[in-house]
């Protein structure tokens, strides 16, 4: 485990260098405090499928949380949950980047998330 912590409704950064990944929780994102954390894992123990023409570029993280099954922020929430991860890739031309969500880790499945890649100079 990389960090754990309460997160309340003012927010909070994590600077996670062993990951390579920041994570912020905007201000008014959750209703209630709720206590998350970050690992690491090994893409030898448990990562997704790769195919012919595909890349892990990436560490593998695990963003989890105490609480209810499903995880709803406020019904006024103006905030979101941003990730930054560093990688490998310093030219995605022509390529298309994803990143996943593991939904049974039983039957190693996983599906693509809805993100809105941005990049900055540093390939962020």
């Amino acid at each position: 485990m990389l960090l754990r912590d309460e997160i309340t409704d003012k927010g909070d950064t994590w600077n996670l260098p062993e990951a390579g990944a920041f994570i912020t929780f905007s201000p008014g994102f959750l209703k209630e405090p709720l206590w998350v954390s970050c690992s690491m894992w090994s893409p030898r123990s448990l990562s997704p499928p790769i195919g012919s023409n595909e890349l892990l570029v990436s560490n593998l993280i695990e963003l989890s949380y105490e609480g209810p099954p499903t995880l709803e922020s406020g019904e006024a929430a103006t905030g979101c949950i941003t990730m930054g991860l560093l990688h490998s890739a310093s030219d995605f031309e022509g390529y298309e980047v994803v990143i996943k969500k593991l939904v049974d880790q039983e039957n190693n499945e996983w599906e693509d998330l809805e993100t809105r890649i941005m990049w900055n100079s540093a390939g962020i």
